[in-house]
């Protein structure tokens, strides 16, 4: 199990600082990339691709989405050359952790996200873990433990999330 250690409340994202954002980290988490005060995202509905992160961060602080920010040290590909490749999330294939692994960390070989982070975590790429709307989950510790899922439950997810966008 992949455990994130030494996380503390997210004071603001700096612009020249680099993270990626667990949204719902106590599930299957949507990922999203936050470089230069802008956010990249793949997801069901389409790609996001450098959108201001201050409004996304407002629009999840309301809706009270529990994140989990983790400060890498750097990108190595330009966000947005590897995001403008992807459309949106489809088929049996495709996560949102694609285009945030070929930006963060080319030689990764994960399939998951608590699988990159460990990678992460092993090359001394993470420099901080931050929480927002997790107070209780840090009440009585300064960890965090990353739920390990399945690809099924992954494309199942998105699936659910597919269907549900369309009958609307």
């Amino acid at each position: 199990m992949t455990r994130l250690s030494n996380v503390i409340p997210f004071p603001g994202a700096e612009k020249d600082k680099t993270y990626l954002l667990l949204i719902s980290p106590e599930s299957i988490p949507h990922l999203c990339l936050i470089h230069g005060g802008l956010y990249y995202s793949l997801t069901y509905r389409g790609c996001e691709n450098a959108k201001n992160f201050a409004e996304y961060l407002s629009f999840l602080v309301r809706a009270k989405r529990k994140m989990l920010f983790v400060e890498v040290d750097r990108t190595e590909q330009n966000p947005w050359a590897v995001f403008t490749k992807y459309d949106k999330l489809a088929g049996s294939a495709l996560t949102c952790l694609q285009p945030i692994k070929e930006t963060i960390f080319e030689k990764s070989q994960a399939n998951f996200v608590f699988e990159l982070i460990q990678e992460l975590q092993n090359a001394n790429r993470i420099k901080q873990v931050y929480h927002m709307n997790m107070e209780p989950d840090f009440k009585d510790r300064d960890f965090f433990s990353l739920r390990e899922y399945s690809k099924e439950a992954i494309f199942t997810y998105i699936e659910a999330l597919n269907d549900k966008h369309t009958k609307k």
